[in-house]
């Protein structure tokens, strides 16, 4: 009280009326007429219309900002403070109840120790750009707000850049709202116990800076309210907790970084409430000396965005303590430089279904993961673990079950331990979907309970050790590893073909689930695409196989990680190889060709093939084989077949036949003519042959002749026409230089003579080609003809025709004309076998 006695006499008081304007510097508007100075506790009331602006250089000690008042600071306006006043028992250098509006600068710099520097119940609002707010010197909260108030920073809030403020840096109590705006920064050194105490609601879109230059505070932030963080927020130089959430929400929808300058305390971040880092949130801690991140009992924590300790500097002895609930359901868990242990699950339940990821950049010390409560990695989760010198997952006690992929020294090999299963721990790898990999030399060390009904995978020379296993175990680099009950270890078997046809080769795939569809492919090698399922037993065989060597795959819904293997199967010999002979060229009628083979193996069928079609098969008998005369153009090989293995080779060569084409003839020349006629041709032409053609012939079916070209493919006979009568040249066949063959066909020359003919007419016989002159000695004007034949046609019908004067002949007739008139008239009578080879008769009868 003395104290408070003190202050208010050393001060006096100016009251704002406004009676002359908002200007601050006018000193009209002041009670006493004069404007206010360092030593002056100026209050502003809510009653004047004209509310004051400080456009210029403003003092005062104090400033009230009395319920429904308003300040207003210009951007070219300052507002300095210096010293404290009570209002009830509270004391501060400015009390606004009112509101308060900063565009300029508001400087509380304390000559006198205070409790607050800036005391809010009302509204303050710190507008972007030029708005600033700097505090310094005060002893119990550089910054408070009450119930009922509002705080919107837009610009700038120093505190504790050159002074100590005291316990807090910003308290926030009671009900009230404190905004830090996108283009808000806030910082704060100096504070002995919390920078930022929360006991309202906090949103951080903008920045804050805590311990930049100096220290920040035993709590830097102390939650236990909602705080929620859109922007950054920078912590340095904690001694006990960069972040403290006692009670209540703390929600991160930015980036948090602790320790990146200096220490981030004792534990970094510790949560006894509710903790959760939204998705592209991220958390940063390094420097923390004993924890970075502590889940204490009664605290639930929940990371979807990203949490990254020892990044860019030490991270802490352990960086992760759970001992409530924590639950990494996105995003990634990152924690490298730890000494002791990644992350330990000491009480409660963590549940992962994103990533964690332990020592991927720098050791983690003698523990990558130690759980000793339950320890849940659901559908989705992936757990990586490196660069532990002891365990690289400690199972201590409770239960750690995996139901997706836990991955150990995949990046570098430290531990000696890849998994360590405790006496009196249980360790389930539950489920087709789960899959622990071991991926350099460490084992599995099971003292308590392990059980597997996923994939394993284990590249350890040395010994591991599981209690059951009803999944799929791999043990990859000839260690031991033992199976207390079970389906035994993932192993493969090939059986080798005892015959070629049909393929019978097998491979038997042990060590899997039973009753289980599996897919086997191929990459190299024979094509092998296989789904079945495995027997009740877990064992898959893959049948029918040809020899040769296999690059398998193995994938199902049930293998995590497909398994890759080889196999090779070899095949019975195939028969030796002997050479096949006979080429040459045959002419189609004739005996065609011996094919050989130069040798030959009992037991063995060899088979003639012309293309893929079969001509005849011959049994070896030890010695070489004929496969007799060949009548068919055609490129020939031979098969082998083993008798019992049916496994073949084709010999060496081939016996390629081709046939000459057969000549053919035609013979032309037929013709009609007279005794004596010039002589005609009988023409034989050759086709389809080659070299010169010999024709061979008949005439009337007499002995054969024969008749060559020379040069070309005709040649010609000459048929005499001496004697008449008929001729039949008869075609017998034909030949080339390689190959002949019979013909057919005919030609006939038919040469007629003259009929010899007598004509007796009035008993006087008329001579052919003379002329006759009779008396006709009775009255009848009737005279006979009678025509006597003494040789008749060669060919054809005697025809007789008539001429009468020098008239036309008349037409040919069968019948020889029977009379002839007295009339003087001369007449001529032809007897002819044709046209052309005629008997002529003339007389005249008066």
């Amino acid at each position: 009280m003395l104290f408070c006695l003190l202050s208010g006499i050393a001060f006096g008081q100016k009251t704002w009326n406004g009676s002359v304007s908002t200007d601050w510097e006018t000193p009209a508007n002041w009670s006493g007429g004069t404007i206010p100075s360092l030593s002056s506790n100026v209050v502003i009331p809510a009653a004047p219309s004209n509310q004051p602006k400080v456009n210029g250089t403003a003092n005062a000690g104090t400033v009230e900002v009395q319920s429904g008042a308003t300040l207003t600071i210009t951007s070219t306006g300052t507002l300095t403070t210096s010293n404290f006043k009570f209002i009830g028992i509270i004391s501060a250098s400015i009390h606004n109840l009112g509101t308060i509006d900063n565009s300029g600068v508001i400087t509380i710099t304390l000559t006198l120790g205070v409790g607050r520097g800036f005391r809010n119940v009302g509204t303050f609002n710190n507008k972007p750009t030029t708005g600033e707010l700097k505090i310094d010197n005060s002893t119990v909260s550089g910054f408070t707000t009450e119930s009922g108030s509002t705080v919107n920073n837009e610009g700038k809030i120093v505190i504790g850049s050159t002074g100590n403020i005291g316990l807090t840096g910003i308290l926030i109590g009671g009900s009230n709202t404190f905004n830090n705006k996108s283009t808000g920064t806030i910082t704060i050194d100096r504070a002995v116990t919390n920078s930022i105490s929360n006991g309202s609601t906090l949103t951080n879109e903008g920045t804050i800076k805590i311990g930049s230059i100096n220290i920040g505070g035993l709590v830097a932030i102390l939650n236990t309210a909602t705080f929620t963080n859109k922007g950054v927020l920078e912590i340095d130089r904690a001694t006990t907790n960069s972040i403290s959430n006692t009670s209540n929400t703390f929600t991160n929808e930015g980036t948090i970084k602790l320790g990146a300058n200096n220490g981030s305390g004792v534990t970094a971040l510790s949560n006894t409430a509710t903790f959760n880092n939204k998705p592209t949130a991220s958390i940063l801690i390094d420097r923390a000396s004993l924890t970075s991140i502590s889940n204490l009992p009664g605290g639930t924590f929940t990371n979807e965005g990203s949490i990254t300790i020892g990044g860019t500097n030490s991270g802490s002895p352990t960086g992760i303590v759970n001992s409530s609930t924590f639950n990494n359901t996105a995003g990634e868990i990152k924690v490298d430089k730890t000494t002791l242990v990644g992350l330990s699950n000491l009480l409660g339940t963590f549940t992962n279904a994103a990533k964690i990821t332990i020592g991927s950049a720098d050791n983690v010390g003698a523990t990558g993961l130690a759980n000793t409560a339950t320890f849940n990695n659901n559908a989705g989760g992936v757990i990586s673990i490196d660069r532990a010198t002891g365990n690289a997952l400690n199972n201590l006690a409770g239960t750690f079950t995996n139901k997706a992929k836990v991955v150990i020294e995949v990046l570098a090999s430290v531990a000696g331990t890849g998994v360590n299963n405790a006496s009196g721990a249980t360790f389930d790898n539950n489920g087709c979907g789960a899959l622990l990999k071991l991926v350099s030399n460490s084992v599995i060390a099971n003292a308590g309970t392990f059980s597997n009904s996923g994939q394993i995978i284990e590249n350890a020379s040395g010994n591991s050790a599981i209690s059951s296993n009803a999944g799929i175990v791999q043990n990859l680099n000839a260690g031991i590893f033992t199976i207390g009950s079970g389906t035994p270890v993932f192993a493969t078997a090939a059986t080798n073909l005892t015959t070629c046809v049909p393929t019978n080769g097998i491979v038997d795939i042990t060590g899997l689930h039973a009753s289980t569809s599996y897919t086997v492919t191929s990459t190299s090698g024979p094509t092998v695409n296989v789904t079945a399922s495995s027997d009740a037993t877990g064992k898959l065989s893959l049948t029918g196989l040809g020899a040769g060597t296999y690059a398998l795959t193995l994938s199902g819904s049930c293998v995590p990680e497909n398994i890759t293997f080889s196999a090779t199967l070899t095949a019975p010999a195939n028969p030796s190889l002997f050479t096949v002979a006979g080429s040459g060229s045959f002419c189609p009628n004739g005996l065609g060709l011996e094919i050989t083979l130069s040798g030959s193996a009992t037991g063995v069928n060899y088979k003639l093939m012309e293309g893929v079609n079969l001509i005849s098969t011959v049994a070896g008998t030890g010695n070489p084989l004929s496969f007799g005369n060949i009548l068919q153009a055609g490129t020939y090989t031979v098969e082998a077949v083993n008798a019992t293995t049916n496994c073949s080779s084709t010999m060496t060569g081939s016996a390629v036949l081709v046939a000459y084409s057969l000549p053919t003839a035609t013979i032309s020349g037929a013709t009609t003519l007279c005794k004596d006629a010039t002589a005609p041709v009988i023409t034989f032409t050759g086709a389809n042959g080659s070299g010169n053609y010999t024709f061979k012939y008949t005439i009337n079916g007499g002995l054969t002749q024969e008749v060559t070209t020379s040069g070309g493919n005709t040649a010609t006979v000459t048929v005499p026409t001496t004697n008449a009568g008929v001729y039949t040249y008869t075609l017998v066949s034909v030949s080339d230089a390689n190959c002949g063959q019979n013909q057919t066909g005919d030609a006939v020359v038919t040469i007629n003579g003259k009929p010899t003919i007598s004509l007796l007419l009035n008993t006087q016989t008329f001579i052919e080609g003379s002329t006759t002159v009779l008396c006709d000695a009775d009255a009848n004007p009737v005279n006979n003809l009678l025509f006597s034949v003494a040789t008749s046609c060669v060919t054809g019908t005697l025809m007789w025709r008539t001429q009468v004067g020098n008239g036309a002949w008349g037409s040919w007739s069968l019948t020889p004309p029977a009379t002839q008139p007295s009339d003087a008239v001369a007449y001529r009578y032809q007897a002819s076998c044709d046209v052309a080879c005629s008997s002529t008769f003339s007389g005249i009868i008066n």
